[in-house]
């Protein structure tokens, strides 16, 4: 029974179900009898918009070559809407100046123009592109070092990168260094290390700053310490005779152009069978001949040939010591010395072949008591009135001078001649005459350890060194000697 009620429930919903399925259709249709034709609004609202045009963007009017730029095709629709066109067909009229790939993106080889165009469903849309010489992108600095001593120069190059993927040296890019007390570049590049430390070397061009990475845009430049480039081995003489013995000095020259002695440098004698040489430098000659001293500091070399001759000493002198390889013989030497001057004394020694050599041994202070002052040099300093002796001896040989201290003061200086004229390509020689308390005068002698000061007034009229004036240009001008706290002075005339 209860079977039997299931199956007329189905059935009867069945019926339900077809009986609205048909009712459905007949609506949709318009009806069991009714017209099928629609009307005007549902026909429009199936209708399809169409492709109208199309615009190409962005519309770069140029760009540099070397460069990509990504192109679009937007289509204009005619019910007034737009969209992005997913895969029209692109076009460079001129793929010599820029070439196009299939989804839009531009590459620009050289300078030109071309139109650039998109087609799609027949209808096409265009731009113009002009592409201009490459263009610099950035700068890369070189050189062959990125640590060069003090007072060495070194060589800088800027490399410019360009738009085209080209790379090429900049002729005359702007340098800097950011430390010129460290370092200085010229217009050239040319970089020239004063003093350690460290600096910044930038090129620019274009605007475009670059470095030796090309990354950071600076080149840090090391300065380090002045480096030893050269040895200079002197001595007084380079023929000495036998049993001689002299100090020999090791100058170092370094790269910032500074010398200094070199104590700790490595003496050598190429022939020791003629001469030796101690830890020291000195030189002490045994049989005649030829024979190379050299020192050697830092793998740098520096030496000096002498000769040893067969001549001995024949006497012994003191002369006194100008510091310019010229001096005043002994019997010469003004023997009145007075307070708050100095006189620098050096033994010379005369040799039987008629030679003659500076010695650098000192001038023994025998009894100079409280009088005066003598250094290992032989500067003799008188600090009060009384008399002072000095002698030297050498190979047997002795000599000595006696010299008296005065009170007297300096009172005025003079010089000779006092007026004088002067023409072109010609000199003057002056002397400069000290006048004391005491009434006496001695011409003052130009030496080192106490020079008298030359000056001229109009050094475009004259120059004056050493007492001696030259022609500049015709004029008038006044030479001033001082010496010891005083002055004195010539007028000169200098003719056309």
């Amino acid at each position: 029974m209860r079977n039997y009620i299931n199956n007329k429930l189905i059935i009867f919903n069945l019926k339900c179900c077809l009986t609205l399925f048909f009712i459905f259709v007949m609506a949709a249709c318009g009806g069991g009898g009714s017209s099928n034709s629609s009307s005007p609004a549902q026909s429009n609202a199936t209708a399809t918009p169409t492709l109208q045009s199309i615009s190409v963007t962005p519309n770069l009017s140029s760009m540099a070559a070397g460069l990509t730029l990504q192109y679009t095709a937007t289509g204009n629709y005619s019910d007034g809407t737009s969209q992005v066109i997913q895969s029209p067909s692109w076009n460079s009229s001129a793929p010599s100046v820029a070439t196009i790939s299939a989804t839009g993106l531009i590459t620009s080889t050289q300078a030109g123009s071309s139109t650039i165009t998109a087609s799609a469903n027949g209808m096409n849309g265009s731009t113009t592109l002009t592409v201009t010489a490459a263009t610099l992108q950035s700068i890369t600095v070189t050189s062959s070092s990125s640590s060069v001593a003090a007072g060495l120069t070194v060589q800088f190059i800027a490399t410019g990168q360009y738009s085209d993927g080209t790379s090429q040296v900049i002729q005359s890019p702007t340098w800097s260094s950011s430390l010129i007390a460290n370092a200085t570049i010229s217009s050239t590049g040319l970089a020239t290390t004063l003093l350690p430390g460290n600096t910044v070397i930038t090129a620019s061009s274009n605007g475009v700053t670059g470095s030796s990475n090309g990354v950071s845009g600076s080149v840090h430049l090391t300065i380090t310490a002045a480096i030893l480039q050269s040895i200079a081995v002197t001595a007084s003489s380079i023929s000495i005779p036998l049993t001689f013995t002299e100090q020999f000095l090791a100058k170092g020259h370094y790269s910032d152009g500074s010398t200094q002695e070199l104590p700790s440098a490595i003496w050598s004698s190429s022939t020791n069978t003629v001469a030796t040489v101690s830890s020291t430098g000195m030189v002490t000659s045994t049989q005649s001949g030829s024979t190379t001293i050299s020192a050697l500091a830092n793998g740098i070399t520096g030496s000096l040939a002498i000769s040893v001759s067969t001549a001995t000493p024949s006497s012994i002198s003191i002369v006194e010591n100008y510091g310019t390889s010229s001096y005043l013989p002994q019997a010469s030497i003004p023997t009145t010395l007075y307070l708050g001057s100095v006189i620098q004394l050096t033994p010379l020694v005369l040799y039987t072949d008629g030679s003659s050599m500076i010695l650098s041994l000192p001038v023994s202070n025998t009894s100079v008591g409280s009088v005066a002052t003598i250094g290992p040099t032989g500067v003799l300093t008188p600090v009060a009135p009384g008399t002072a002796v000095v002698s030297v001896s050498f190979s047997g040989f002795t000599t000595s001078i006696t010299f008296t201290v005065s009170s007297a003061t300096l009172t005025s200086i003079a010089i000779s001649p006092s007026s004088f004229s002067i023409s072109p390509s010609s000199t003057q020689t002056l002397t400069a005459t000290a006048t004391y308390s005491d009434s006496t005068s001695q011409v003052i002698q130009e030496q080192a350890v106490q020079p008298i000061i030359w000056s001229s007034s109009a050094n475009n009229v004259v120059t004056v060194s050493q007492g001696v004036v030259n022609w500049i240009s015709a004029g008038n001008a006044v030479i001033t000697a001082t010496f010891g706290g005083k002055s004195g002075t010539a007028s000169v005339t200098s003719t056309p």
